[in-house]
């Protein structure tokens, strides 16, 4: 049971860690007023940060080698 939440914390650990860098990314709020707007803008964000998070590991992957 103690390591089950140890894993959850883990997991909580790691999504404050990206939620922190997407809010220093991209800001706090969100400019949208309409709820699926919102939502279209909070999913582009984290995509942006996805592809750059990828490119900057292909790119250190690559300087390894």
């Amino acid at each position: 049971m103690a390591s089950r939440s140890l894993d959850f914390y883990h997991r909580r650990n790691m999504n404050e860690t990206v939620n922190a860098a997407i809010k220093q990314k991209f800001g706090a709020f969100v400019r949208s007023r309409l709820w699926w707007k919102q939502f279209c803008e909070l999913v582009i964000k984290c995509v942006v940060h996805n592809l750059e998070r990828i490119r900057t590991i292909s790119h250190e992957d690559s300087e390894c080698t």
